[in-house]
């Protein structure tokens, strides 16, 4: 298995954990040092996926979000929740980071956000796509281009409001949707901006 490969396969593994545990009732949080918060299911999912890679990939080191950075010249990069505060709150806008360095350089990335059935992923030298299970979108590549200037993007309200991103405005999309006044930032509302498409929370 290629290094992409074997990046997608510890991105789905990823997405059963957490996905097991996402609304879950008993789900436990608490507050790290820096105070931020921190799931159970963090914790299980990269614990699980330095545990396969330990096994699976010998030599290879691993830095994660939760349980520290080991050195080497070939090593995993893990973030499980990106956006672990939405992710406690039952939100979708959270994501599993997964990168591999090699020798100060990172070679493959996927972004894997499966409560809104998206994946983006890139590889050295060959590009950057994405895919998604919502509405059957099949994998394509991510075409960039350049900005001279920009802003953050901010979601309003509360009620019926709208998207605010720079140079558009959308009604909301239902009557559930949510709402808050914060930047749209962290792995999701980057990937966002890449795609030029305003985020809408419907819980």
């Amino acid at each position: 298995m290629d290094d992409l490969d074997y990046a997608h396969s510890l991105a789905d593994d990823a997405v059963a954990l957490t996905m097991q545990r996402y609304r879950a009732l008993d789900l436990v949080v608490e507050t790290k040092a820096d105070l931020t918060p921190v799931t159970d299911a963090d914790s299980r999912v990269e614990g699980a996926l330095r545990e396969r890679i330990a096994s699976e990939r010998g030599g290879e080191a691993v830095a994660g979000e939760e349980f520290g950075v080991e050195e080497a010249e070939v090593r995993w990069w893990l973030d499980p929740i990106d956006g672990t505060k939405q992710y406690a709150r039952g939100l979708p806008i959270w994501a599993t980071l997964i990168a591999l360095e090699r020798s100060g350089q990172i070679a493959v990335g996927v972004v894997s956000a499966p409560a809104l059935g998206h994946r983006w992923w890139a590889e050295r030298g060959a590009g950057a796509f994405a895919a998604g299970l919502i509405g059957g979108l099949a994998a394509g590549a991510i075409v960039g281009s350049a900005v001279a200037n920009s802003r953050p993007a901010y979601v309003v309200g509360p009620g019926p409001g709208y998207v605010v991103y720079p140079g558009y405005a959308a009604a909301l999309p239902g009557p559930s949707c949510y709402w808050t006044r914060m930047p749209v930032y962290d792995a999701y509302g980057n990937v966002v901006g890449w795609r030029g498409r305003p985020v809408a929370v419907c819980p």
